[in-house]
């Protein structure tokens, strides 16, 4: 991972992975861009926390959250723990993975935070609670299990196990959405600066790394201009996969500063 630091120039939260392909026409890499800031409500800061996890040998992902990390925390480590001892993966696979802990997030979360003071299960709640209940006081109590979400964005990359380079998403109420046919994608309050950028200068997945690593760093500084925080630093990734000579065999090669040193000297 490279850290580029903004200097004097603001930014706002931002998260961004984009496909690019080797000059040789057997790599394809993946490049993500994301800075270090942090709110947790009353307080921000910046160059504190790491937005960007490994939760498989071929997969990582990204987050950006309203403010409250914990639920990102519990949906990276659970992900993680069913993930990290399979082999390589389908898409499919790590997108039902991340539903399932999403899931139970919410139950979990619904189950302590909400319905603990009346010693109720979620499935107890929605099979008796208007039985039990007066309507009067269940509607509040409904609407409140029903708005319950993880606050969290997730931006997910990674390689199948064929070599195929994919890029989905899942929003703070669980919507998956696949993001590699377009080739790039970004999350965080300053999403739309950045996929206009990406679109203006038409980015495309042909593009190699440096071209593509530029145009991350340019459409992530963009955002500066925004309402929002202090100096963010940005922090470079690469994942990458490289095929044997029959083109069959997936050899990973998912590191951090090797392929961005001459951009980052």
């Amino acid at each position: 991972m490279c850290t580029f630091p903004i200097g004097g120039r603001c930014a706002v939260t931002i998260c961004i992975a984009a496909i690019s392909n080797w000059t040789d026409g057997k790599t394809e890499e993946i490049v993500t861009a994301s800075d270090h800031m942090v709110t947790t409500g009353d307080h921000t800061a910046d160059n504190v926390i790491r937005k960007i996890e490994p939760i498989h040998a071929h997969w990582h992902a990204m987050f950006a959250t309203d403010g409250d990390i914990s639920s990102a925390d519990y949906i990276l480590d659970g992900v993680r723990a069913i993930l990290r001892e399979k082999p390589a993966l389908r898409v499919e696979d790590v997108m039902s993975t991340f539903v399932s802990v999403y899931k139970r997030y919410l139950k979990d979360e619904i189950e302590n935070s909400v319905l603990a003071p009346l010693d109720m299960t979620l499935a107890q709640f929605r099979r008796n609670g208007l039985k039990q209940l007066a309507e009067k006081q269940f509607t509040p109590i409904l609407n409140r299990v029903n708005a319950t979400s993880t606050g969290c964005e997730f931006l997910v990359c990674g390689f199948e196990r064929d070599g195929h380079p994919c890029i989905f998403t899942m929003s703070e109420i669980g919507k998956i959405r696949r993001r590699d046919r377009l080739g790039f994608w970004a999350i965080g309050s300053g999403q739309a600066t950045v996929m206009s950028s990406l679109f203006f200068h038409q980015y495309s997945r042909l593009l190699g790394p440096l071209p593509a690593i530029y145009h991350l760093c340019e459409a992530k500084f963009m955002p500066g201009t925004a309402d929002g925080v202090g100096k963010c630093p940005t922090s470079l990734t690469s994942l990458t996969v490289r095929f044997d000579r029959d083109k069959t065999a997936i050899v990973p090669e998912l590191h951090g500063p090797a392929c961005l040193s001459r951009v980052a000297s």
